[in-house]
């Protein structure tokens, strides 16, 4: 970039010329002078520097960063859910993430964790079912599962503290069931909405064979192709994904950096790279930026993260509390 605005044969011609019309004290000045001239075309000023870095940097505008409501409204109702999903709609996020599994019986079901134990009663009404992994129950099994009751005991959040989440809220969380994935296609549909749907990964299980495909073709009997981010950790399954289904977009999930993100997204023809934020750099998302994809980070909840990752030039939070990140943005929560 240039920063002076003399001519750049000046300080070796011009300026040779005239100190040697010069003479005495004349002579001295003179050469002072061209030497000021000199560095004053070599050395840019800070204001100079600080305006190179804006041009070369890429910015967010936070009107137009994505918020996502992480698992639904993670925060304030049981995660995964449908009613978590609807709470995450109200708050004014504009997508929200949910994760995709598969029953024994073949059906898509929505569950973050392989083992049930963490969010349902599983143990307690399977005792003999060990480790109740939710690829090991059937559909009619999983549907029996009460998949709500858990916040209370775990106040993961520390809202039922904080008087966020209510007795009464607590009471209506009572028997929240384990949605399908037809399910949640279906609520998002009704409310006008975008989903980022992730494929958990099933390598070694029965459905792997499938559960990529499926995916798609539930998505497609929704007619739901522009309203849907699928994204994995299994980077093969976001090409299976493509060539199932081209019209849909990926978007590649990690967790820890890995060497080349670019060259990664361009194999897999994703639209965008999902990182976890407290790995992420500024540099990665700027050459993310700059080759023309987009930066969609979780998870993360505070504030100050969140204006320092918009800083850097993410394109999108996903985040328990979508509340809070659109609040973060200048923008009005629904809650």
């Amino acid at each position: 970039m240039k920063f002076c605005t003399t001519n750049a044969k000046m300080p070796a011609r011009i300026a040779r010329n005239r100190i040697k019309s010069l003479s005495g004290a004349s002579l001295l000045a003179g050469a002072m002078a061209a030497a000021l001239a000199l560095a004053a075309c070599a050395t840019p000023s800070p204001q100079q520097l600080a305006g190179a870095k804006e041009k070369d940097t890429i910015m967010s505008d936070p009107k137009n960063v994505v918020v996502m409501a992480h698992r639904g409204f993670r925060g304030l109702v049981p995660e995964n859910t449908l009613e978590a999903a609807q709470k995450g709609f109200e708050s004014g996020a504009e997508y929200w993430e949910t994760d995709v599994a598969a029953s024994s019986d073949g059906t898509l079901v929505i569950m973050h964790d392989d083992n049930l134990v963490r969010t349902t009663d599983a143990k307690a009404k399977f005792p003999s079912r060990s480790p109740w992994t939710v690829y090991d129950f059937t559909l009619a099994e999983l549907k029996s599962l009460d998949a709500g009751s858990w916040y209370a005991a775990a106040d993961q959040f520390k809202q039922i503290a904080a008087g966020r989440v209510t007795q009464k809220d607590l009471a209506s969380f009572a028997g929240i069931k384990v949605p399908t994935f037809a399910e949640a296609l279906e609520l998002t549909k009704r409310n006008g909405w975008k989903i980022n749907v992730e494929i958990k990964d099933a390598t070694g299980r029965a459905c792997d064979p499938w559960i990529v495909e499926k995916t798609a073709e539930t998505i497609r009997s929704f007619g739901m192709q522009g309203s849907v981010v699928v994204s994995s950790f299994n980077h093969e399954y976001l090409i299976r994904m493509k060539k199932a289904a081209p019209d849909i977009r990926v978007a590649a999930l990690i967790d820890r950096p890995i060497p080349d993100p670019v060259g990664e997204l361009k194999r897999i023809g994703a639209m965008a790279l999902n990182p976890n934020f407290k790995y992420l750099d500024e540099a990665t998302v700027q050459a993310v930026r700059k080759a023309g994809f987009d930066v969609f980070v979780w998870t993360p909840n505070e504030k100050a993260d969140m204006e320092r990752l918009v800083k850097w030039g993410v394109t999108g939070l996903i985040t328990d509390f979508p509340d809070r990140a659109l609040e973060t943005l200048g923008r009005k929560a629904g809650l």
